[in-house]
């Protein structure tokens, strides 16, 4: 998706308790959404930690 070496992402797993993912969509790719977002963040010239949180 982002052309990028895996060696060179950095994924960081928060831990969290609740139901938090019960209204994600079985369908929904919650990643792609977050590497889509990244790279725009990247293409506008912004180079900075991208944090996603869907309410």
């Amino acid at each position: 998706m982002l052309g990028l070496k895996p060696e060179l992402v950095v994924l960081h797993v928060q831990m969290a308790s609740g139901g938090f993912g019960r209204r994600l969509s079985s369908t929904s790719d919650t990643v792609v959404e977050a590497c889509e977002i990244a790279k725009a963040v990247r293409a506008a010239g912004l180079n900075a930690p991208v944090r996603m949180i869907w309410s």
